[in-house]
C-alpha cells in the first residue's frame, strides 16, 4: 500500500512539475515574440507620426490625420503598459520563487487571472480598450469603403456597443467577486462578439475592394495577374485580415486552452492589433499623397496645355495705306506703301478708274 501511495505521488509530481515547466516556457516565448512585436510596433509608430504630423503637415486638432495620431499614440501607449505589466509579471514569478517551477507557474498564474487579481484586471481592461479602438477603426473603414452607408455599419456598431460593455464588466469582475465560471463565460462571450464583429467588417472591407462596384477595370493580358494579387493584398492590408486572424486565435484558445494558450495570445495581441492599426494608417495616408500628386500634376499639365494653346505670340502685320486726292475734272488714286510686301502678301496696286 505504501508503494501504491508513492507511485501515485510521484506521478501526481511529475504532472505538476511538466505543467509547471510548460506554463513557464509558455510565459518565456510569450514575453520575448511580444517584446519583438513592441519593438516593431515602435518603428511602425516612429513612421506613421512621421507621415501624419510633417509630411502631410496637418491644419487643427479635428483634421483626420490629427485624430488618427491621437489613435495611434493611445493604442501606443495601450501596448507599452501592456508589457510593463507583463515584465512584472515575469519578474515576480521567476525572480522571486527560489527556482521552484511549480511556485513560478501558480504565481503567473495568480498575476495573470482577473477575476481575483488587481494586475490581470487591468491587463485585461488595457486589452478590451485596445480591441475596441480597433474595432470602431474597422467599422468606419466599412463606412468609408462603403461610400458612407449608415445601413451597412448598424449591425457592426452594436455588435460594438454589447462588446465595450461587456468588455469592462467582465475586467471588474474582481470588485464583484464573481465565480470563475462566470468569468469564463463572460469571456467567451466577449470573444465571440470580437470575431463575429471582426469577420463582419472584415468581409464588408474585402468585398468592396475585391469586387468594387460600378467600375470596370480593363486590364492588358500581362498584367491581369498582377492586378489581381494586387488587389488581394491591398483588400489583407485594409480589410486588416490579419486582425481578424489574431482575433479569431484568442477566442480559439479562450475554449480550447484557457490556462496557456489563452494567456499567450492575451500577451502577444496588443502589438499585433496596434502593427495592423498602423499599417492601415500608413496605407491611407500613401493613398492620400499619391491621389494629391496625381491631381496636382494633372493642374500643372491642364495650365501648361493652356498657355502653349492660348498663348499670345508677335504677329508680323503688313499694312497698306492708300491716299486718294481729285485734281480737275479727273480723278487720279495715288497708292503709297510704306514698305514692300512679302512675296507670299503681294498684291497688285489698283487700277486708275476710267474716265
Amino acid at each position: 500500500m505504501p508503494v501504491m501511495i508513492d507511485i501515485v505521488s510521484r506521478a501526481v509530481s511529475s504532472h505538476v512539475v511538466s505543467s509547471a515547466r510548460s506554463t513557464a516556457i509558455s510565459c518565456i516565448l510569450a514575453l520575448f515574440i511580444e517584446s519583438v512585436l513592441y519593438g516593431v510596433f515602435a518603428v511602425a509608430y516612429g513612421v506613421s507620426t512621421w507621415i501624419l504630423l510633417y509630411k502631410r503637415s496637418p491644419q487643427g486638432l479635428f483634421n483626420r490625420d490629427m485624430i488618427l495620431f491621437f489613435a495611434t499614440t493611445l493604442m501606443f501607449l495601450l501596448a507599452t503598459t501592456h508589457l510593463a505589466f507583463d515584465v512584472y509579471i515575469a519578474i515576480s514569478s521567476f525572480l522571486t520563487s527560489n527556482g521552484d517551477l511549480a511556485a513560478m507557474s501558480d504565481m503567473y498564474e495568480k498575476l495573470n487571472d482577473w477575476p481575483t487579481n488587481p494586475i490581470g484586471a487591468a491587463k485585461f481592461a488595457f486589452y478590451v480598450t485596445q480591441t475596441l479602438i480597433g474595432d470602431g477603426f474597422m467599422i468606419y473603414r466599412a463606412y468609408i469603403v462603403w461610400d458612407r452607408m449608415w445601413l451597412v455599419i448598424s449591425v457592426p456598431t452594436v455588435l460594438l456597443v454589447v462588446e465595450l460593455v461587456l468588455g469592462y464588466v467582465t475586467s471588474s469582475l474582481s470588485a464583484i467577486h464573481a465565480s470563475a465560471a462566470q468569468a469564463k463565460a463572460c469571456v467567451d462571450i466577449w470573444c465571440i462578439l470580437s470575431v463575429v464583429l471582426n469577420i463582419l467588417c472584415s468581409g464588408l472591407i474585402m468585398q468592396r475592394i475585391l469586387w468594387p462596384a460600378n467600375r470596370v477595370r480593363v486590364c492588358p493580358s500581362g498584367t491581369k495577374y498582377k492586378s489581381v494579387r494586387r488587389r488581394v493584398v491591398e483588400s489583407v492590408i485594409q480589410s486588416a485580415a490579419i486582425y481578424s486572424f489574431a482575433s479569431i486565435s484568442f477566442g480559439v484558445t479562450s475554449f480550447l486552452s484557457p490556462n496557456i494558450g489563452f494567456p499567450v495570445c492575451h500577451s502577444l495581441f496588443p502589438p499585433v492589433i496596434g502593427i495592423v492599426f498602423l499599417l492601415i494608417v500608413i496605407r491611407i495616408n500613401r493613398n492620400a499623397s499619391a491621389a494629391e500628386s496625381t491631381a496636382s500634376d494633372t493642374m500643372r499639365y491642364l495650365q501648361e496645355s493652356s498657355q502653349s494653346r492660348f498663348s499670345v505670340r508677335p504677329i508680323t502685320v503688313y499694312t497698306s495705306v492708300y491716299e486718294t486726292s481729285s485734281f480737275g475734272t479727273r480723278g487720279q488714286e495715288l497708292a503709297t506703301m510704306p514698305s514692300p510686301l512679302p512675296p507670299a502678301a503681294e498684291k497688285s496696286p489698283p487700277s486708275e478708274p476710267d474716265v
